[in-house]
């Protein structure tokens, strides 16, 4: 069994589209185990909705827990190898923030 689930871009937008935004809030209340990147932070801010400041706002006030690996370690180790093996590299277009979170997920023991 999963140790919580880590939450990608594509959900809150999903959820922000289809009226649900509000239930990530209720689901990481009750259970303190929804988490989420700096990266899909960032990338929530650079789609230019509000999206993002209220992701941050939610990880400010203890809803979503953000983890994010640092250089050296394990995660990010697996994902510079995924990204510089020709063969891996052209699965996930390059896109760091997505092998990351698979990375995350699979250390953690999180569903994506």
């Amino acid at each position: 069994m999963a140790d919580g689930v880590l939450v990608d871009t594509m959900t809150f937008s999903y959820l922000r589209g289809l009226g649900l935004y509000e239930i990530l809030a209720c689901l990481g209340k009750k259970s303190g185990k929804l988490f989420v990147t700096a990266a899909v932070i960032k990338q929530l801010y650079a789609a230019g909705s509000t999206v993002g400041s209220q992701v941050d706002g939610m990880v400010k006030q203890g809803v979503l827990a953000k983890v994010t690996p640092v250089v050296g370690d394990d995660v990010s180790r697996a994902v510079k190898a995924t990204l510089h093996n020709k063969n891996d590299a052209r699965l996930v277009r390059g896109d760091r923030t997505d092998v990351e979170l698979v990375e995350l997920a699979r250390k953690m023991n999180l569903i994506l």
